[in-house]
């Protein structure tokens, strides 16, 4: 919350459609199969699991949301399943994980932009993601390192749409939590910091 985030979904709703804002500005609606409740990321809260096939989080659109091409989308997710391309988040953006776990960043519609040097092959432990964008420069982050591989830069425009978590390239067959979005690209130290804090 120090570092200022637009808005935070801890995502640690016992039951219930509501997934509350911890800034109380942009509240999401928990929506098809998924599970809440389930063990968490981060010490102290709960995490929503996706079925892969329907569950996903939807946001309604708001200024707030609109980040353009400098944004931070972060979150923690545990895989359940390997070998399919797998939404994490989308607006303006897709971010997902594709067939053989690369993280990558896509301009909807047109191309990727970047594509993580690592890939994510396990379903036994949470993994700390954030990816940055201002301008011409991003960054891909895993577990608190800069894990940058291919980019091909592209520029990023407001969007309209809602904020979905859990879909956009393919359903999340997997466990989500703390979703947080800044319109500024955070520095490698708070990466690592948000991800060492857990």
């Amino acid at each position: 919350m120090a570092d200022g985030p637009v808005s935070y979904w801890r995502l640690g709703e016992p039951s219930g459609t509501a997934g509350s804002d911890q800034l109380g500005i942009n509240r999401g609606s928990y929506l098809g199969g998924l599970i809440l409740g389930q063990p968490g990321a981060v010490a102290g809260n709960t995490a929503v699991r996706m079925n892969g096939s329907s569950g996903r989080i939807s946001v309604p659109d708001s200024a707030s949301l609109r980040t353009g091409d400098t944004f931070t989308v972060e979150m923690w997710v545990k895989l359940g399943k390997l070998g399919v391309s797998q939404g994490l988040a989308s607006k303006g953006f897709v971010l997902y994980l594709d067939a053989k776990g690369y993280l990558k960043i896509r301009k909807p519609n047109v191309a990727d932009i970047a594509t993580s040097s690592v890939r994510i092959a396990d379903t036994s432990a949470y993994h700390h993601i954030a990816v940055t964008k201002s301008g011409k420069t991003t960054k891909m982050y895993i577990d608190g390192a800069d894990r940058t591989g291919l980019v091909d830069e592209r520029t990023l425009g407001d969007s309209n749409t809602a904020l979905l978590m859990g879909t956009g390239a393919g359903y999340l067959n997997g466990t989500l939590d703390d979703v947080a979005l800044y319109r500024r690209a955070l520095t490698s130290a708070e990466v690592s910091k948000h991800y060492k804090a857990r």
